[in-house]
């Protein structure tokens, strides 16, 4: 295959660092490069999943749950990393002219009231201690199911047991 010396000057070369300050110049270079890509990553690509989940949203943000006192409830703080956020019992609902939920007072871990609205709050649909005693719980059915489970527990150790016993020992 003939190789043209126009071909040859299509193709990317890139020039080389003789020296400390072009060396210097292309590292800053390159990362100005890359915080534009990551701005614009950010800004747009992000913005862009936001709208698409909006559109798309599950059958559990269809369903309209209302709020109720003493729910738990996590805080968004763009600041801090989402496993950081804290966890806050909801004190009083706070509703608008138009009768709907606009912002609530919380009372954080340290005892503390404030008021936040609404898109800043996560429902974990967890129900407060006062909630507690008014539900049925599920643990009744489970307390008729313990002897059953304790000999599955039996069963399962005795197996294992028996397995261990039957090993055949490793001769070199």
């Amino acid at each position: 295959m003939l190789i043209n010396k126009e071909d040859e000057l299509d193709e990317f070369i890139p020039y080389k660092l003789n020296s400390q300050e072009k060396l210097i110049q292309y590292w800053s270079n390159t990362l100005k490069d890359l915080d534009t890509f990551w701005g614009i990553w950010k800004d747009e690509y992000l913005n862009s999943l936001k709208k698409r989940n909006r559109e798309h949203s599950s059958l559990r943000d269809l369903i309209r749950r209302a709020p109720h006192e003493g729910e738990i409830l996590l805080v968004n703080e763009p600041e801090a990393l989402r496993c950081m956020w804290k966890l806050v019992k909801m004190k009083e609902i706070k509703r608008g002219k138009d009768g709907e939920v606009r912002s609530v007072s919380i009372e954080l871990p340290q005892g503390k009231i404030l008021n936040k609205p609404v898109n800043m709050l996560y429902s974990l649909e967890i129900k407060g201690e006062e909630n507690l005693d008014s539900q049925p719980t599920v643990f009744d059915k489970s307390i008729q199911n313990v002897d059953e489970q304790e000999s599955i527990v039996r069963r399962t150790r005795n197996a294992i047991n028996r397995h261990n016993q039957t090993k055949i020992p490793n001769y070199p």
